[in-house]
């Protein structure tokens, strides 16, 4: 209850002047609006427990498709804090109540994969950030696992990448990241305590979150690989099999410690966003 407390009192105090002034930034000058969200994350990080191990570089030529795995909700401060970019998200997240409100505030692009009638505009609006050397975040698979393994990654999802490469002035971008949950307290995780980590199923938000926070320390390690250069020939399937086939391979290597969890690759390359 003590760090429960703590935790809600110190977010609650950072997040309300961060609203603010996402709020006024965003609608007033939008380019200045990537430097706040990151340490608002990695704050978050810090007050939930989790310590982040990052190996690789986050491309910093953009603009950049960020095509990650995912495992929980937990994944949003975790790559925020070392990634200036905004999410693409289901559009239930909008109605998430604070955590709708921050997700518009990160500029998060709501995806309603019901409605294929608005997908031209959501489509739109990517080409129009990427224009602006801006950074995405994509939830390749298209929903959470337990972490043992990638699910498939949606090529539908890459579309607006091979869209992009047509159509856009810039250079794009796709960097394949691996996320990987590998210790509790410092212990290896062990298959049992996956689902405490894993947001996966009818989970409700809330219990989960307080759970997370009853764990103890976490260690997340982030794994940045090659980027792919997106070219006018390139399609959206090439481009999925080659980005899943990447973070397979470094899941697979961080599940079976092949990847240091304790120290990263170097110092610049989890302090400074890209």
């Amino acid at each position: 209850m003590v760090k429960l407390t703590l935790v809600i009192a110190v977010l609650g105090l950072g997040t309300l002047p961060v609203l603010v002034y996402q709020s006024v930034v965003n609608r007033l000058y939008p380019r200045g609006s990537h430097w706040l969200p990151p340490l608002w994350h990695k704050l978050a990080c810090a007050m939930i427990g989790v310590r982040v191990v990052v190996h690789g570089r986050p491309i910093r030529r953009g603009p950049c498709l960020f095509a990650a795995n995912h495992l929980s909700w937990l994944d949003i401060p975790v790559l925020g804090s070392r990634i200036h970019g905004s999410f693409i998200a289901k559009s239930e997240v909008n109605d998430w109540g604070v955590f709708g409100a921050m997700a518009r505030l990160q500029r998060t692009v709501f995806v309603n994969r019901e409605r294929r009638s608005e997908s031209r505009s959501q489509v739109a609006d990517l080409l129009a950030r990427f224009n602006r050397r801006e950074n995405v975040i994509l939830f390749a698979e298209g929903t959470s696992t337990d972490g043992l393994r990638t699910k498939p990654f949606k090529s539908a999802l890459f579309g607006v990448a091979e869209a992009a490469a047509r159509a856009s002035d810039a250079r794009l971008y796709v960097q394949p990241v691996t996320l990987a949950y590998t210790r509790i307290n410092n212990m290896p995780l062990v298959r049992a305590h996956r689902p405490r980590l894993a947001w996966i199923g009818d989970m409700d938000l809330l219990p989960h979150f307080l759970d997370v926070l009853n764990i103890g320390r976490v260690t997340a390690v982030i794994q940045f690989h090659e980027p792919i250069p997106v070219t006018a020939d390139m399609d959206r399937k090439t481009l999925a099999r080659r980005a899943e086939a990447a973070v397979a391979r470094g899941l697979d290597a961080a599940n079976a410690r092949r990847v240091d969890d304790r120290r990263g690759q170097a110092r610049s390359a989890g302090d400074t966003p890209a």
